[in-house]
């Protein structure tokens, strides 16, 4: 669900926003979680002037986003921290009528501030719940139970694999192919349809499972009409011993027909599973925020920002994921045939504290079919062809930090090395011949929709980064935060004429030096 404010809408957010505030007593302080205030002065690279980049850096400014952050940041969560946002959550919870069964439903809604005339407003994992457990004396992370969920309108919140960077199976699996595929130069939009979902959950102290589906409607380009689509979700997970954790899970996703010509109609499946091994003590592994449900209630109060907490003596963490993942795309080596196209992915995440000392490292490996496994391909609907060649991405970074208590404050330093995911073959140049785009050509691919081609004969070569982050907690939850870095990153091009006129890539600056002074306020 996504809209925009204007007029006739702002009245209805202005009616909902009033109406929550009033009804707050009812709940918490606040009927609104999650909240992140950001006032940010940045710049991303005081080496260059405006128009010598694409894209272009517009020089020092109140105000930053993704392009301030370097490719190891923000790993297990989807949002870049410069964002102002907050969720909307009328939560409630009552035992049933009916021994043993407790009753939970909450209303999500997030507030996404974009500038002071647009704000996005979308759901964000609204859920209704029914618990039973015979063990009603306990805390319910600690009693076994059984649960049903159901999110009505978005299931991404019930995603597959661990670590938020390389999870899969969340609403953007169920993509949505244009009228037109190639309309202004964006081959697919997203599909405007809901993805809504189901999960049933076992728990155990010591185990838990469950299975799920979610369903979206796509059109098929063959009849062109709407048809239901299907996904299946299943998983298991088991503490060993006091230290020791596995989980597996997967699932199997039907993701509409293939519209191309010589394909049109065939069916277009994903499936594949994830595991993760973690070794702990003193730091068990969490979950991402952005998997997690939303409450609001006054015996659940959701403290979403702690400070990083520190106890006397050695503590760690260690744990490993590796998720392979195939689908059914066209085949280009065979008329009118489809072949399975793999991907795969995996990283190793480690944390140690000393007292009040803390290093922590993330690696990570995704095959470039996994970083445009919802595209799907680099060829949208097919898989590579037998010419062409492909590299993975890689990288791995580590950093400490040190707390000083009093002060609070957390000075720290972070390095990473990246090696982005690459293809080599014969692109297009389409209705513009005059240009060097044509015949066999590198390209850097460093997500979906983002790519860098290279010059020809040129291979892409590894990013080296280094940042110096320094965090001042004010109170419980305001801190500033302070980040020098310096990247260099010689895969960056821009289009521009040669003295014949003729169009040309060429590298950029390779080298950014760039800084964040950020006041964040979370509650």
């Amino acid at each position: 669900m996504t809209g925009r404010i204007s007029r006739a809408p702002a009245r209805l957010a202005g009616f909902l926003l009033t109406g929550a505030l009033l009804a707050a007593g009812a709940a918490r302080a606040s009927d609104f979680i999650d909240t992140r205030v950001s006032f940010s002065f940045v710049d991303e690279n005081v080496l260059v002037k405006p128009g010598e980049t694409n894209p272009s850096n517009p020089g020092a400014r109140i105000g930053g986003g993704d392009r301030n952050t370097l490719f190891f940041d923000n790993y297990n969560t989807r949002f870049s921290g410069f964002e102002t946002l907050s969720h909307l959550v009328m939560y409630k919870r009552m035992p049933a009528y009916f021994e043993g069964l407790e009753t939970e439903a909450s209303l999500v809604l997030r507030f996404f501030l974009v500038s002071d005339r647009n704000t996005v407003i979308q759901d964000s994992g609204s859920y209704i719940r029914l618990i039973w457990s015979p063990e009603k004396e306990k805390d319910e992370r600690n009693r076994s139970n059984i649960s049903f969920t159901g999110f009505p309108l978005s299931g991404d919140r019930f995603r597959l694999g661990y670590s938020y960077r390389i999870s899969w199976g969340g609403s953007p699996i169920f993509f949505k192919p244009a009228s037109d595929l190639f309309r202004g130069g964006i081959p697919f939009v997203n599909n405007p349809n809901a993805t809504p979902a189901f999960k049933f959950e076992i728990k155990q102290p010591c185990w838990y499972s469950f299975i799920g589906l979610k369903t979206t409607q796509l059109l098929n380009q063959e009849i062109q009409e709407e048809q239901t689509n299907y996904g299946l979700l299943a998983g298991w997970g088991i503490d060993f011993t006091r230290f020791f954790r596995w989980e597996v899970n997967g699932g199997w996703f039907e993701r509409g027909v293939n519209p191309n010509r010589n394909v049109l109609g065939k069916p277009v499946h994903a499936f594949g599973g994830s595991t993760q091994i973690a070794f702990f003590e003193g730091i068990e592994p969490e979950t991402s925020i952005d998997f997690r449900l939303y409450r609001n209630g006054p015996e659940d109060e959701m403290n979403f920002f702690a400070p990083t907490s520190y106890r006397p003596g050695f503590s760690w963490k260690a744990a490993s994921e590796l998720t392979l993942l195939g689908q059914t795309l066209e085949d280009p080596g065979a008329a009118g045939g489809t072949v399975v196209q793999k991907a795969m992915a995996g990283d190793v995440n480690l944390e140690f504290r000393w007292n009040r000392f803390r290093l922590f490292g993330d690696a990570a490996f995704q095959s470039l079919s996994f970083v445009l496994h919802n595209v799907p391909g680099f060829v949208p609907f097919q898989d590579f062809s037998k010419n062409s060649e492909q590299g993975p991405e890689f990288f791995a970074a580590v950093g400490l930090d040190y707390y000083f208590e009093n002060l609070h404050l957390t000075p720290g330093l972070q390095a990473g090395l990246q090696v982005p995911a690459w293809f080599k073959g014969k692109l297009d140049a389409g209705n513009n011949p005059g240009t060097d785009m044509a015949g066999e050509r590198k390209v850097v691919v460093r997500r979906e929709g983002d790519f860098s081609i290279l010059p020809p004969g040129e291979n892409a070569t590894p990013i080296i980064a280094f940042k110096a982050p320094v965090r001042w907690q004010i109170s419980d939850f305001m801190a500033l935060l302070t980040e020098v870095y310096f990247q260099i990153d010689n895969n960056e091009t821009r289009l521009t004429d040669n003295a014949q006129g003729i169009a040309i890539r060429e590298f950029q600056n390779p080298y950014r030096f760039g800084y964040n002074l950020i006041v964040q306020a979370r509650f």
